[in-house]
């Protein structure tokens, strides 16, 4: 959080001070001389630049942030119960991994499972990965087809 407060100054400062700067010698435009007008013009096209930066490297942050969440695929049957995958990053989040992390709970190499095939599951998936935080997608299916997964 220290970082953002002080991107957020940096912003501030780099923006707002060279614009009233530029807007006072266009104002009253009395020159203090060539040389201290050239040497502030030089600082306030620096300080342009620095915010500039600023601000895509605040931007880069909030995207990097975002690729640190996870997602929980939890597999839910009508009876209520439940598995959980283990943890998916959000940025490998997309539908082969959703499948290739419920693979990984056990059972038969290919697994069936129906709701999986069903628009409203791409529907779940793309709603996912359009929202931010930590998220649960939680796949229907029935008793049986949950029993694939469950060691007996």
């Amino acid at each position: 959080m220290k970082i953002k407060g002080s991107i957020s100054n940096l912003v501030f400062f780099s923006f707002i001070i060279p614009i009233c700067y530029l807007f006072g010698l266009v104002a009253f435009p009395s020159e203090p001389g060539p040389t201290l007008s050239a040497i502030i013009m030089s600082i306030a096209s620096s300080l342009l630049a620095a915010g500039t930066f600023a601000v895509l490297v605040d931007n880069r942050l909030k995207e990097l942030i975002g690729l640190d969440e996870e997602i929980t695929v939890i597999l839910v049957s009508e009876s209520g119960r439940e598995v959980k995958c283990p943890l998916i990053s959000r940025k490998d989040f997309n539908r082969s991994e959703v499948l290739g992390y419920i693979g990984m709970l056990g059972g038969p190499e290919r697994f069936e499972i129906k709701y999986i095939k069903t628009p409203e599951f791409g529907n779940q998936i793309r709603k996912v990965q359009k929202s931010k935080g930590n998220q649960e997608l939680r796949v229907k299916c029935t008793d049986k087809e949950l029993d694939q997964f469950v060691p007996q």
